[in-house]
This record gives C-alpha cells, structure tokens and sequence, in this order.
C-alpha cells in the first residue's frame, strides 16, 4: 500500500507549516541556550516524526472524516503551541504531554476502522512512551532543574529515534506484508500458461 496523494499533501503543508513556525521562534527567542537548545533538540525530533506519521497513517482512514479533522485540527494547534513555548521547561513538557495524549486519541479512533491494526497498536504504544516521557519531564521540570531534566529527556528522545526509524521501523507497512505480494505475484509467473 503506498500513501494517496491526499496524505503526502498533508504531510507536506503539516510539516512545513510547524518547521517554519519553530524556526521563528527558536531565531527570535532570548532564552538563554541551556533552556532553548533541548528544547528544540526534541522539537526537531517531533518534526521529523511528523512527515512521515502523517504521510503513512493519513492514507489509513477516510479524506472526510469529522471527527479525524477535528483531532487533527487540535494537533496543529498544540504543534504551533509547543513551539511558541521553545524554550520554556514547564509549559514546552505540558504541552508535549498534552500532543501525545491527543495522538493516542486519534489512533485508538482510528483503529477500529482500519487495516494494519498491528502497525495502530505500535504507534499507540509509542504514543504512550511519548506521554510518559513528557509527564516525567514536566514533573521534573516542576520539582527538580528544569535545564538537567530538559537535557535528560532529549537525550532519551534522540535515542528512541534509532529504534523508530532504524532497527524497527515505525513508518512503514510491515515487511512481511511486502514480502507476501511479492511472493505472490512471483508465483503467479512461475506458473506454467495453458496454451
């Protein structure tokens, strides 16, 4: 299954949209590096999970769904938040919070309506990390330094990307999938033709 041209053209204007709002803010912004840099350390690694999140699993449901676009329109709204707050612990890691929870929603929505339930149900739980990482920063942020806890969860989030896009990869349809048309159709030509 290769994603419709509807979700490329989603994922294109989604990721565009909350890259050059982020890159405003983080230009613009007189926080002092220690708190800025984490920041948008994790905010870049949101972005590059987004073009292909949203290319992958907009192809999954239907183009005109009410209850998706109402989801989806929250989403943009909490990226655009998330990054005018670029260099704020305490707000950057409650909104994160709130995203992931959002994220969650929209695939535990979809999945009832959906293929590739397998493939929902990873991302769901991937989702709940992220919820779980942001609520554990924003606790720390809260009662312990917010710039070693920034830097903590950056470093933990940059790590998690290696196993997301490299050793089991998140955006793709499952391998064996693949595997099983190809298989097939190599043998539909091994057949012998009656003439």
């Amino acid at each position: 299954m290769t994603p419709s041209p509807h979700a490329i053209r989603k994922a294109v204007l989604f990721t565009t949209c909350i890259t050059v709002v982020g890159a405003i803010v983080a230009l613009r912004s007189p926080t002092p590096l220690v708190f800025l840099l984490p920041c948008c350390i994790l905010y870049a690694g949101l972005v590059i999970n987004t073009f292909p999140s949203v290319r992958l699993f907009s192809s999954l449901h239907p183009e005109r769904d009410a209850m998706q676009t109402i989801i989806d329109t929250t989403l943009v709204v909490l990226y655009i938040c998330i990054a005018l707050t670029l260099g704020h612990p305490l707000r950057f890691a409650l909104l994160d919070t709130c995203l992931f929870v959002m994220a969650m929603i929209k695939y535990i929505y979809l999945l009832p309506q959906a293929a590739h339930r397998d493939l929902l149900k990873r991302k769901i739980f991937v989702d709940g990390l992220g919820v779980a990482s942001a609520a554990v920063a924003f606790v720390g942020c809260l009662l312990w330094r917010s710039d070693i806890m920034m830097w903590l969860w950056a470093a933990a989030f940059t790590a998690t990307q290696i196993d997301i896009f490299i050793l089991h990869p998140l955006y793709a349809f499952p391998i064996t999938e693949r595997r099983d048309t190809s298989s097939s159709s190599g043998d539909e030509k091994s057949l012998p033709r009656n003439s």
